[in-house]
This record gives structure tokens, C-alpha cells and sequence, in this order.
């Protein structure tokens, strides 16, 4: 009996862990590799986006035999998974938006109770839209560009998004790119024809393309190697 009540007790109290795990990792999980077991996955996750993160052991033979069990910052528990083959563990999951910010995923093996964690930024994706274009001798477009301040590129470049300008003249079916920071292009395309204009809007981890609009520019040249107009 007493054998049984020690079993019960320990089920009961790693129970009341799983359920106590919401917000942050407990006290003594390891930031990164714990024992071996360590969390690996996107550092930047994506509200509304479905993310695989991975309890990760050393490859080995014959290999690990394990259950882990996942956590967020958001819920707590979410999950568990037996390693295969490789010796890891995988589960997916996602976020919403009350979890923007700073968040946790971490793994715990369920035999030794050893805590791994993985420091996250939960954000939302990239926006924009498109407000003008206008051709002749020259293509001016004019865009808004939007990034969260927990995307990539602003926590570890300039803030701002990386915008990829893409001009097909759908004459000559020839692409010209510019890559900029600016919202505002003013381009001069090598040649004249009717030009399909889009922008691909990047936080350093995720992209929105927006289409802008087409236009008739005739500040280039005629291609003239690139045949008859089809």
C-alpha cells in the first residue's frame, strides 16, 4: 500500500507541474541543452502559424527511448511525443494573439523530469498594401510596409522591412528587382513596355506580396534582342 500511494503522489504532483508550467519554464529548466534533451525550433514564431519544435538527443544506437512532453508560454502543457529513430521528439503547435512577445517553448522528459527551454519572439506577420503607382518615363510607386517590433528584423537589424520591388514587363517578359527599405520607388526599367508591378514585404522570416498595380513605361528602350512581341 504504501508502495502505491508513493506512485500516486508522484503522478499527482507532476500533474500539478504540468498544470503550474503556463507563462515560463519552471525553476531549474535549463535554457538550452539539458542532460542532453535540448528544444530546438523557430526563434521567431508567427501568430496564427503552425511551428514544429523538436526534443533533440544525441543520435544514437540503439537509439534513445523517451517520452517528452512540450510547453508554451501561452498554455502550459500542449502535448507529448515518444522519440523515434533519431532520438527525437516532435510536436507542433501555435499561437495566438495574446501571446505576442517575448514566450517559452520547453520539453521535459517524463521519466526524469530534466527541463530543456527555447527562448521565442511571438509576432504577427508582416502587412501592406498598395496606395499608388504611375508610369511614363518613369515607374513611382507608393506602398505601406509594416513589420512587428518582435519580428526578426527588428530585433536584430534596423526595424525595418526588407522590401523586394518586382517589375515584369509582360512585353519583353523580362523581370527587373530592387531591394529596398523604402516604401517610395522611382525606377527606370532598361525597357519600354507595359509593366506588372509587386512588392515582396519581409520581417527577415516571414513575406507578404502585395500587387501594386501595372503601368506603361516608356523611359527605357526598345529589347532588341529579345524577339517579336508575342
Amino acid at each position: 500500500m504504501d508502495y502505491i500511494k508513493v506512485v500516486l503522489l508522484t503522478i499527482a504532483a507532476y500533474s500539478i507541474s504540468i498544470m503550474s508550467f503556463a507563462g515560463e519554464p519552471p525553476a531549474g529548466c535549463v535554457e538550452g541543452t539539458s542532460t542532453d534533451l535540448t528544444t530546438e525550433g523557430p526563434k521567431y514564431a508567427a501568430i496564427g502559424v503552425t511551428h514544429q519544435y523538436k526534443g533533440d538527443y544525441p543520435f544514437s544506437i540503439p537509439p534513445i527511448d523517451e517520452y517528452v512532453d512540450f510547453f508554451n508560454s501561452e498554455v502550459g502543457y500542449v502535448g507529448s511525443d515518444q522519440t523515434n529513430l533519431d532520438s527525437n521528439a516532435y510536436y507542433s503547435m501555435s499561437f495566438s494573439s495574446s501571446a505576442r512577445g517575448l514566450g517559452w517553448v520547453w520539453t521535459v522528459n517524463e521519466a526524469t523530469t530534466k527541463c530543456s527551454s527555447l527562448m521565442i519572439y511571438i509576432h504577427t506577420l508582416p502587412t501592406g498594401s498598395a496606395n499608388s503607382i504611375s508610369g511614363g518615363n518613369k515607374i513611382t510607386t507608393n506602398i505601406s510596409a509594416n513589420i512587428d517590433s518582435f519580428s526578426k528584423n527588428s530585433i536584430e537589424g534596423n526595424g525595418l522591412p526588407k522590401i523586394t520591388y518586382v517589375y515584369l514587363n509582360t512585353y519583353w517578359n523580362r523581370e527587373e528587382k530592387v531591394i529596398s527599405t523604402s516604401t517610395q520607388k522611382t525606377p527606370y526599367p532598361q525597357y519600354n513596355g507595359i509593366y506588372n508591378v509587386s512588392a515582396r514585404i519581409s520581417d527577415g522570416t516571414y513575406s507578404k506580396t502585395i500587387q501594386i498595380g501595372s503601368v506603361f513605361y516608356n523611359g527605357g528602350q526598345d529589347c532588341s534582342s529579345c524577339g517579336d512581341i508575342p
